[in-house]
């Protein structure tokens, strides 16, 4: 039995409907889920320099990095100041000149005299002596017991040793006269050494922005004065003040009550270190309240004795801290024993540290009141 030729047709025509309805749905249900025929990639990140590139490449000054290194935190600075005793740089008018004076040893050598100090001079950021005697190549020598003075070229026994401040307040400053001291000052002048006069006070600012206020006093001291003299140079910027007294009893290793109370009132005043001479030995130093008194270095480089029976001296080399804040405060005191002669047996007046642990270090420590194993 054969179909009708028509129903064959139909049965096709039926399924091509079928497989376009079919494919139909298909599409529609893609496009309804969020598919299309072709998945474009994700678009990239271009950065802007590349799209534009720069004309050069930055290089030395024009560089700066992409991130910064952060700025580092404010430190705290530390200063070191050093002092010294007595400084004759000059021999006595009965002898000046005659062998194994100052003056004849020394010569023109002005590197002589502080051959073993000047490292720590170098080493600090303010040194100061007591420049016991002028400086003068004229004048009329006082009527008085010793009367010293050195050729005023020796000014450069201080400035070649990087010494930046000397003290004129002392008994000694005169024995040339008004002309022997004004040689003096010139000369310190002309080198670039400050100095501070009887009555005196000066503001010293360092290489590295340290503002030390210094005042002197001899025959000038009143209570009133040391007090509105600290004032001032306080409220003139001062961030150390140092006061220089020449008092004191000679050849007494103890502070005198007049030492003690002068000192005292100092610091009290607002002062942080007194530096004294005049004893020409060492004396005790003290710690008071937030200050040091350093009442007698003794002599250190000294042209008025050609063998002084005590030949104990002392470098002190004082720390000073200053915050970023700007406020400064003392902090750690190094002491380094010193004799005041590098021949053992008579003045040469080239002093000469002593070795650590040898009899006269310790020696020199007893004398300042200082433990050793400080």
């Amino acid at each position: 039995m054969h179909a009708a030729p028509g129903f064959g047709r139909k049965v096709f025509a039926v399924i091509m409907i079928a497989v376009l309805i079919i494919a139909a749905l298909v599409f529609i249900a893609l496009r309804l889920f969020g598919f299309s025929e072709k998945e474009e990639p994700p678009e990239r990140f271009i950065p802007a320099a590349l799209v534009n590139p720069p004309s050069f490449v930055p290089t030395g000054d024009d560089w700066e990095p992409a991130f910064p290194e952060p700025e580092p935190e404010p430190r705290d600075e530390t200063f070191c100041l050093s002092f010294v005793g007595d400084c004759t740089l000059g021999s006595e008018k009965a002898v000046y000149g005659q062998p194994h004076t100052l003056v004849a040893i020394v010569g023109d050598d002005y590197d002589y005299p502080f051959t073993y100090t000047r490292q720590y001079f170098e080493d600090d950021d303010f040194a100061m002596v007591n420049l016991e005697g002028p400086l003068t190549d004229s004048g009329t020598a006082a009527v008085k017991t010793y009367c010293f003075r050195g050729p005023t070229t020796y000014v450069k026994i201080l400035s070649g040793s990087s010494v930046e401040c000397a003290s004129l307040a002392n008994n000694h400053s005169r024995d040339y006269g008004a002309e022997g001291l004004e040689n003096t000052k010139t000369a310190l002048n002309n080198d670039g050494v400050a100095y501070v006069e009887d009555g005196g006070k000066l503001i010293y600012e360092t290489e590295r922005g340290l503002k030390i206020g210094v005042c002197g006093y001899f025959a000038k001291l009143t209570r009133e004065r040391v007090k509105a003299d600290v004032e001032y140079l306080k409220d003139a910027g001062a961030q150390i003040v140092v006061v220089s007294f020449h008092f004191g009893t000679e050849l007494s290793y103890e502070p005198n009550g007049n030492q003690i109370a002068y000192a005292r009132l100092a610091i009290d005043s607002g002062a942080d270190i007194v530096y004294g001479q005049h004893p020409h030995v060492l004396q005790r130093a003290e710690k008071y309240k937030d200050g040091m008194i350093f009442y007698s270095l003794g002599n250190f480089c000294f042209g008025g004795n050609r063998n002084p029976d005590d030949k104990d001296t002392v470098l002190v080399r004082q720390f000073v801290t200053v915050t970023p804040e700007g406020d400064a405060y003392l902090s750690d005191t190094e002491y380094v024993p010193f004799s005041l002669t590098s021949t053992p047996g008579y003045n040469d007046y080239r002093p000469m540290p002593y070795e650590p642990g040898s009899p006269g270090y310790d020696r020199v420590l007893k004398k300042l009141g200082v433990d050793a194993a400080e």
